[in-house]
């Protein structure tokens, strides 16, 4: 099935959604990092572990690092593809409504409205107007807009996507 404006659109919404909490959960997993190591140097000083013990919290860190590394991309993969619809195109548009309020609920019952279209009988010139008048007022939203974060993240992901 080919994508219409509207599911092009939320899907540009839920791929910037996914890609800003990437960065959040990744800069979250290094400061957890950081500390870690640290406290880890500083329990090292005081106790001096033997060996067996230092391999052992290396291995733990490891474990714990790998861990939340592989539930961070799962995370993203299973967001971003929409798969056990956890991110659904309605609750979606529904969440962007406080992004462009001048759009507001509009989004959402245009994406309705475009759903139920092959099906309509009675008003479905009407229909198809709103979805065209939505259409172009998409056509105006910033990309910036749609991207969740300070301009610290939005530098990065103009930077490397």
């Amino acid at each position: 099935m080919q994508q219409t404006r509207i599911q092009t659109f939320i899907h540009l919404f839920r791929t910037q959604q996914v890609k800003s909490q990437l960065y959040r959960d990744f800069i979250q997993l290094t400061i957890g990092s950081v500390m870690c190591i640290l406290i880890f140097c500083i329990l090292e000083t005081i106790f001096y572990f033997t060996i067996p013990v230092r391999s052992g919290l290396v291995e733990l860190f490891l474990l714990l690092f790998m861990s939340f590394l592989l539930y961070f991309l799962l995370r993203a993969y299973l967001n971003i593809k929409s798969i056990f619809n956890n991110c659904s195109n309605h609750s979606l548009a529904r969440s962007f409504k406080h992004r462009a309020p001048f759009i507001g609920d509009r989004l959402l019952n245009a994406l309705q409205l475009e759903e139920a279209l092959e099906e309509m009988e009675i008003g479905k010139d009407l229909a198809e107007y709103a979805v065209q008048k939505i259409n172009m007022e998409l056509n105006t939203v910033p990309v910036s807009s749609l991207f969740s974060g300070g301009a610290f993240l939005f530098f990065f992901s103009k930077k490397i996507f």
